[in-house]
């Protein structure tokens, strides 16, 4: 990964360097905007998938011609990418009630779903070349990461049990929303203001919130961030012009780098012999099509 951001930065300081040389003969600039299909690819657990996402994205971009139909284009974007996870299947599972105890569910039934939507500021650079009315182009870029949310439900059947109190029973009539922050949010954080599903255990009340942070599950000492800040990518693209500045396109961007937090990327099917989570040590990345409509200047 050290090599392509070291071919990224020197690609950055050639176009710069070469912008201040003819800046009054070369330049150009332009914008877009446009709508981002994408998903999240990897390896991933036996009753896990994962369905493409969609977003939008705008952005500027300075462009400098070598000759007529071909030159370099540096961008700056900002854009939404996601995906829809879903897990259906076997599952270990925890839990922290409203006083914060923890509950372990072994082998019942998890069906779980959240949207989830990534908010990047981007940085393509490219090369491009005309033809006729047609521009193929491609490139490297970096991401970073500003906002990453979710918003889903899930509904878990089966007998947990927990170290101070005897088995509770959750069942498909107890249905959990979810809402994430994964950026902002607290390990093993219950709001012990909203409403609840309560359950009757031997002689006590066992109280679970129904609206569930982005990481319920974790132990509240668990250091948190499911996704990482930066991603590295892969970009090629092609462009139809209308006339000399309006154009539509089509873009595909591939993650070169891995987009999710091994430390915080839970497995959903299994918990350790001690009822702990486990974590997933495989790469995950986005596949995005990117489709737009421009102007340049």
């Amino acid at each position: 990964m050290k090599y392509i951001l070291s071919f990224y930065l020197l690609s950055i300081s050639f176009l710069f360097s070469t912008f201040q040389l003819n800046a009054q003969q070369s330049l150009g600039f332009g914008f877009k905007t446009g709508l981002n299909f994408s998903q999240l690819n990897g390896d991933f657990e036996e009753f896990e998938s994962h369905n493409s996402n969609v977003g939008f994205h705008i952005g500027a971009g300075i462009n400098y011609n070598f000759v007529d139909n071909f030159g370099a284009r540096l961008e700056f974007s900002f854009e939404q990418k996601g995906t829809k996870y879903k897990y259906l299947g076997t599952s270990d599972f925890k839990i922290n009630d409203l006083r914060e105890r923890a509950w372990t569910f072994k082998d019942g039934e998890l069906d779980l779903a959240v949207n989830i939507t990534n908010t990047y500021i981007s940085f393509p650079i490219s090369l491009f070349a005309k033809y006729k009315k047609f521009e193929i182009s491609g490139g490297v870029g970096v991401s970073f990461l500003t906002s990453t949310k979710g918003t889903g439900d899930f509904i878990y059947e089966g007998s947990g049990s927990s170290d101070f109190n005897s088995n509770v029973n959750l069942t498909s009539d107890q249905i959990f929303q979810i809402e994430a922050d994964y950026k902002k949010d607290d390990a093993g954080e219950t709001d012990i203001a909203l409403s609840a599903h309560s359950l009757i255990t031997g002689q006590e009340a066992v109280s679970f919130a129904r609206i569930q942070n982005a990481y319920w599950d974790f132990d509240a000492d668990n250091e948190v961030k499911k996704f990482n800040s930066t991603d590295f990518f892969i970009h090629g693209g092609l462009s139809y012009f209308f006339n000399k500045g309006l154009f539509i396109g089509g873009k595909v961007i591939y993650s070169l780098a891995d987009v999710t937090n091994n430390n915080s990327d839970k497995l959903q099917g299994t918990l350790t012999d001690t009822g702990e989570l486990m974590f997933s040590d495989a790469k995950h990345g986005y596949l995005t099509t990117q489709i737009a409509i421009g102007f340049n200047f």
